[in-house]
């Protein structure tokens, strides 16, 4: 109720020019700073496994495959190879589930089959599935699954912050631009396409790493490889700072709607005190609440 009856009365409290001048001269040495702000663009390379880890992975799950082509029961090959250890016991079955459960190409295969149908070999980050529909009930499925793990080890990120090292020196060295380099090698797709470029950001809502890294970077400098952990996968990024802006004591010619906010924040604050107290004073109520029966009121 109180806060209805505040927008009722202050909702539409407005300050004028020399109410945001006033204001400033009477506040501008404790007004807040401006934002910082940075422009970043970056090229993303995510850790993989080496092509001949991959290439034998795939030939085991394509002899599965086959033998499950050939007759072999789905089930009893989830229970006897899947590295899934959890559904390998119950024959891979998942049970049922609806998007936005597992990742994308998984979804993909198994919301595409038909009841008792099996995928062609399915690759996500985490390895090589072959996925059977079992049945499927309004927007949700059940499916199994026979799962090969496709491990990191610690000679895969070194190759790929190795490949990034080498790429920073091409483009230090002037022979590939940031931009021609984000467009050939990033595969973050969507920036990529853009040059690398991530948009702007205020520098003081960044997470803690990209803050360390942007506070000793200069504007057009192009970070050391930095390695991100997210969500099951690991990446590693070149940053670079395309442009710096804010920053410093706000004023009233390059600031004055952020002073005007303020100042109208600061009418509305004293405006709502002062209501307040001569609420308190017409109800004969005290600061803690309370009904002030010294006053003489009934």
């Amino acid at each position: 109720l109180q806060r209805k009856l505040e927008e009722e009365r202050f909702g539409q409290i407005r300050v004028t020019g020399l109410e945001v001048q006033k204001y400033f001269e009477t506040y501008q040495d404790s007004l807040p700073q401006k934002q910082s702000l940075v422009s970043l663009s970056h090229i993303m390379m995510t850790v993989k496994p080496g092509p001949e880890r991959e290439a034998a992975v795939r030939e085991r799950i394509t002899r599965i495959a086959q033998q499950i082509r050939e007759g072999g029961d789905f089930a009893e090959a989830a229970r006897q190879y899947s590295e899934d250890l959890a559904s390998a016991k119950n024959g891979g079955d998942l049970g049922f589930f609806s998007r936005g459960t597992f990742v994308d190409a998984f979804e993909d295969a198994a919301f595409s089959l038909k009841p008792g149908e099996t995928s062609d070999i399915v690759r996500t980050r985490f390895g090589f599935h072959l996925i059977r529909k079992e049945e499927q009930s309004g927007d949700q499925v059940r499916v199994r699954h026979i799962f090969l793990q496709l491990s990191l080890k610690p000679e895969d990120d070194v190759r790929t912050e190795q490949q990034l090292a080498f790429l920073r020196e091409r483009i230090l060295s002037g022979r590939e631009s940031f931009e021609n380099a984000a467009r050939k090698y990033s595969e973050d797709i969507e920036s990529s396409e853009k040059g690398g470029s991530i948009g702007e950001y205020n520098i003081s809502e960044l997470q803690p790493l990209y803050q360390s890294i942007v506070d000793t970077l200069d504007v057009a400098a192009v970070s050391m490889p930095v390695k991100i952990q997210d969500a099951g996968e690991t990446t590693y990024h070149l940053l670079r700072i395309d442009k710096r802006t804010g920053g410093g004591k706000l004023n009233i010619q390059d600031d004055y709607e952020t002073v005007s906010n303020l100042a109208r924040q600061n009418k509305w604050q004293k405006e709502r005190k002062r209501w307040l107290n001569d609420l308190r004073a017409e109800l004969h109520i005290d600061e803690r609440g309370f009904a002030n029966t010294a006053s003489g009121a009934p």
